[in-house]
């Protein structure tokens, strides 16, 4: 499971629709000179004089846009997962012939030969750079699908807007500010469509897929973070300690791993703050605000930098959580590499 969207199109909608239908629906919330300009006009007046408006604009259905326009039916492609993807490498890319099966998880490195120890390091190598390559992709889906949202929210409540300009029911500056919230949201989808794009091509390349087999998704979330942070085992552990052999290449290979862990370690932590701690925060914080602007205590431009601040959420937590992945395939990489040299000293010693 990924993060939960706060942003999704029904409560996107329902949100931005609460700057414009708050004011429809409740009458008694409105400013009356901002209505009619005759403070002399009683509330049934101003609501039958509004309604009359609405008729003239498409009616209330259209006024609200109850029914957003259907997309057009697309048929969805081939999803690739990671596994599938992983299989395809190692089936058209890399040399098997002097791996030995499971050989990455044998508690000693020394028995094997010097091309079997190469082709390990060659597997593991390439295994990492997938997974780096193939979470890079999806993470650009899982903003792309956002953007959507996030665009698709904003036309309906820029539309809204619109409409309420039309029956005096919202000013100049309101919509402005709607109407900068809208092109923003729609530049950002179109740029986060070309980012999925080049990132898929780059996946292409990496599997060397021919034409006929290049059109697929990836996955569209990336992966949970774990309960818990993945723990050294006692190999490992002795493996990046400091030795009585301390060759350049076995102390860089040690601290390599050393810093690859302490890295996962703090962006493990990252991760884990911001979806049991900010995300939540952040969710009621918009929630209060929305409370907030019901009671007429705020007003739009707070819930439009309520909303942007969302979107910046949401997307930091996707960075941090793929910036979590890709460390976790460079600290299995440096593992190896300080368990390889380890077993070749106790070897030679």
């Amino acid at each position: 499971m990924g993060v939960v969207i706060l942003f999704n199109w029904r409560v996107a909608v329902n949100y931005f629709a609460l700057i414009s239908l708050l004011g429809i629906c409740c009458i008694g919330n409105l400013q009356a000179a901002d209505l009619h300009q005759n403070h002399n006009r009683t509330s049934s007046q101003a609501w039958v004089e509004a309604n009359e408006a609405v008729s003239q604009a498409g009616g209330w259905k259209a006024y609200a846009r109850e029914k957003p326009s259907p997309k057009p039916v697309t048929i969805p492609l081939p999803v690739i997962t990671l596994d599938e993807a992983s299989a395809l490498l190692l089936k058209n890319q890399i040399n098997t012939s002097n791996y030995v099966a499971q050989s990455e998880k044998m508690d000693s490195y020394y028995v094997l030969t010097g091309p079997q120890r190469a082709a390990l390091q060659d597997r593991t190598n390439a295994i990492a750079e997938l997974r780096k390559v193939y979470f890079l992709a999806v993470s650009e889906r899982e903003k792309l699908a956002y953007a959507e949202k996030v665009m698709e929210a904003a036309s309906a409540s820029s539309e809204l807007m619109d409409r309420m300009r039309k029956v005096g029911n919202a000013n100049a500056l309101s919509q402005a500010k709607q109407t900068i919230f809208y092109l923003k949201a729609k530049l950002e989808w179109e740029h986060q469509k070309n980012r999925y794009a080049v990132a898929k091509e780059k996946l292409v390349q990496f599997l060397n897929l021919p034409q006929s087999a290049a059109q697929f998704e990836v996955e569209n979330r990336l992966p949970s973070i774990a309960s818990n942070p993945r723990a050294l085992s006692n190999d490992e552990s002795r493996a990046i300690t400091v030795s009585d052999v301390n060759t350049p290449a076995s102390t860089k290979a040690r601290s390599a791993a050393r810093i690859a862990y302490d890295t996962y370690l703090e962006k493990y932590h990252a991760v884990k703050v911001m979806k049991e701690q900010l995300l939540p925060t952040r969710k009621a914080i918009s929630e209060e605000n929305l409370l907030r602007y019901n009671g007429m205590f705020i007003g739009v431009f707070e819930l439009l930098e309520d909303a942007q601040a969302q979107m910046e959420t949401v997307i930091q937590y996707i960075d941090a959580n793929t910036a979590l992945l890709l460390q976790e395939a460079a600290l299995e990489r440096a593992l190896l590499e300080a368990r390889l040299d380890y077993s070749h000293i106790n070897k030679v010693n």
